[in-house]
This record gives structure tokens, sequence and C-alpha cells, in this order.
């Protein structure tokens, strides 16, 4: 069996956190952290005395694992 290096490695954990992220399931890595995305829905604010309506957006989230 062939050895497998660092960068096959990244690249597998990179591609398995995008499918998961796409799917919108977290994606948990042991000894790091979860992954998530998180949704922030549009709002109604003012800006120099205008309405301005932000747009809804997703992103990625961290929240580290805790060291015991």
């Amino acid at each position: 069996m062939p050895a497998i290096s660092r960068d096959q490695v990244v690249a597998a954990l990179a591609e398995t956190l995008r499918e998961r992220l796409l799917a919108r399931k977290p994606a948990h890595v042991p000894g790091l952290g979860t992954f998530s995305i998180n949704h922030t829905p549009s709002e109604v604010g003012e800006s120099e005395g205008e309405m301005v309506l932000t747009a809804p957006r997703d992103y990625v989230a961290f929240e580290p694992e805790e060291k015991n």
C-alpha cells in the first residue's frame, strides 16, 4: 500500500468538510473542533438617514474543541 502524503490528507479533509457544509450538516474534526453553516437573515437598518436593507447570508462558523 503506498504512503499517503500530507497534501492528500489535507485535500481529503477539505473535500469532506465541503461536502458536509454544502449539505448543511456540521463537520466535526476530532482534536480541532466543529465547522457549521450559520444563517443571518436580512435586516432593515438606517445609514445616513436612509433605510438600508442588508441581504441575508450564510457563513461558515467554527467552534474549537475544548481542551481537557
